[in-house]
């Protein structure tokens, strides 16, 4: 049945891929010359069935970078043109002409490129891929004539490929992302219990985690989809903008710190490995294992992983869930090869009474992560109700240690239910009353963040005045759960020789926090195709389009930047 279905979703990508294979044509060419403005027009015809979006981020052309002309203003004309009442999203059917002028002073004998992108919609809401294709401009000539066509730089199944590799890449470097580190040792943990297993067992517990990774991100994607049907705006790490998920996300890692500490015993593995259960398995913990780690990873964006969810936000259902397959694909990766390869494991220190020690050194660390967690969300919630919700976790923590004294295998089995049902009626109770105003995560009870010294608060207004006034402009995005935010923060943006560089340049610093949902910030991620914080973008004089700076900064990074676009 696997199989079918694969065979299934591959024949769909190919027949999306020959529907919309070179729909575009040409039709009109005139180079600059000698001061004339020239212009260029290219035709699309447009499938019956079909209908293309009007947004320009998904519909529109473009010069290579190192053109020697410019393109200006793009206008749109179609056969047939519809508004959505209630998105007000255009949509074009037929034909389409999209035409412009070209400024600049006469070509050289370097050919010029004009690449035209589009990706084209059904009729039942499903969107195709994004598709391209690329004109070659002879510079040399002028007057009217029909340029030569060449082939699109990527198709639509090579365009997905594409995105589903730097899916993987991104989730294979999430590994190493600060908000992982936690599970880190746990992991560690496990792997140092499981060197004296036989090797099917290690195989399988790894192949557990894997598993719990895989799926955990599926559900996710799902999430996404539907969220996104229900007219939502989400991207990356969105569930951390809700108080009730990161309330639960701090009892999670208090009652799995607390069984580290043996107040109570964790019957099943919480990483690959960590314990056994009664009957010697333990792969359901190791599948729980995978779980933890998607819930403690999807405050950090990768390196390539901005990139290819941006894309994937944009994109129909199927190709949502394909690149949180891949993403769960490449974080898993590691500790699942593991399994395959005994030998690595063997080759850690030999487990013996030191563990108990290690095993207590990861329970603070897992307290450590649910004290800032705990931060953010008297952020959210407001720090005057820092005591009630103090008090709720002192209730949650009394009620485990009931548990883990009074409901232990030796206990009677009606004693172990009626504990285990006040643990989590304690639980469910505490969520309950969690002082939460309204429920969109736009909680008119938290206090903007502090900005910080030489920034400015971020709006879409005062960003647009001071470009207006010629000046430099630089965003930053960012968010309290965002630790790879935190750690640019730190590391770049507090340095003096960073600062001295935005102030010698005369940059004008917009800060834009993301820790509570703001439908203002959800459009400029998306204009800017990310798929979440952190996101960086400056914007030089007399230019339109921002430049984009990786979700991992260096200080080197930041000042070469600015001295490379606005330093003459």
């Amino acid at each position: 049945m696997l199989r079918q279905r694969l065979f299934v979703l591959i024949l769909l990508l190919l027949f999306s891929q020959g529907l919309t294979a070179e729909i575009a044509e040409l039709t009109g060419y005139k180079a600059p010359d000698q001061g004339e403005i020239g212009h260029v027009e290219v035709q699309l015809r447009i499938p019956d069935g079909h209908y293309q979006s009007g947004d320009p981020e998904f519909f529109g052309m473009s010069l290579s970078e190192n053109s020697a002309y410019r393109l200006g203003e793009i206008s749109y004309s179609a056969s047939s043109t519809e508004s959505d009442p209630e998105t007000a999203e255009v949509k074009y059917r037929g034909t389409v002409s999209l035409s412009a002028p070209l400024y600049g002073d006469e070509g050289g004998a370097a050919p010029e490129e004009l690449r035209v992108f589009y990706q084209l919609c059904q009729d039942d809401g499903l969107c195709l891929f994004p598709e391209e294709e690329v004109f070659t401009l002879n510079a040399e000539a002028s007057g009217e004539r029909i340029p030569e066509k060449t082939t699109g730089e990527a198709g639509a199944f090579g365009g997905i490929l594409f995105y589903l590799l730097l899916a993987f890449i991104g989730g294979l470097l999430l590994n190493v992302m600060p908000c992982v580190l936690p599970v880190l040792s746990i992991k560690a943990l496990g792997l140092l219990r499981q060197s004296d297993e036989n090797r099917r067992k290690i195989r399988n517990h790894a192949l557990s985690f894997g598993a719990g990774v895989v799926l955990s991100l599926l559900v996710m994607g799902i999430l996404v989809v539907l969220l996104k049907s229900a007219g939502e705006a989400v991207g990356w790490g969105f569930q951390f903008q809700n108080p009730y998920y990161i309330f639960t996300l701090i009892i999670v890692l208090v009652v799995f710190a607390l069984s580290l500490f043996d107040v109570w015993i964790l019957t099943f593995t919480a990483g690959p490995g960590m314990t056994k259960t009664a009957g010697g398995g333990g792969y359901p913990g190791s599948f729980a294992g995978g779980v933890f780690t998607v819930l403690l990873a999807t405050p950090c964006t990768a390196p390539f992983l901005g990139t290819a969810l941006g894309f994937a936000f944009s994109q129909s259902g199927p190709v949502i869930l394909l690149i949180f397959a891949a993403v769960g694909a490449g974080l898993a990766l590691p500790f699942t090869l593991i399994g395959f390869f005994p030998s690595l494991i063997r080759r850690l220190p030999k487990p013996g009474p030191w563990m108990n020690g290690f095993k207590e050194a990861m329970g603070l660390l897992l307290l450590a992560t649910a004290a800032w967690l705990f931060g953010i969300l008297v952020k959210q919630l407001g720090s005057e109700h820092t005591s009630l919700l103090l008090f709720l976790l002192l209730g949650i923590t009394s009620l485990v240690w009931l548990w883990g004294r009074f409901g232990r295998p030796s206990r009677r089995s009606w004693f172990r239910t009626l504990t285990s049902l006040a643990l989590a009626a304690g639980i469910a109770a505490s969520l309950a009353v969690l002082p939460v105003s309204g429920t969109t995560g736009e909680n008119p009870a938290v206090t903007a963040a502090d900005v910080p010294e030489g920034w400015n608060s971020f709006s879409s207004e005062a960003v647009g005045t001071a470009r207006a006034e010629g000046k430099p402009v630089f965003i930053q995005f960012t968010a309290d759960w965002c630790l790879t935010c935190k750690t640019n923060q730190l590391t770049v943006f507090s340095r003096d020789d960073v600062n001295a560089s935005f102030e010698e340049l005369g940059v004008v610093r917009f800060y834009g926090d993301y820790t509570n949902r703001n439908e203002e910030i959800d459009k400029w991620i998306k204009d800017f195709n990310k798929a979440g914080v952190p996101v960086y973008a400056l914007y030089p004089p007399g230019r339109e389009e921002p430049v984009l700076l990786p979700e991992i900064l260096t200080p080197a990074i930041m000042i070469n930047t600015l001295k490379n676009y606005l330093a003459w």
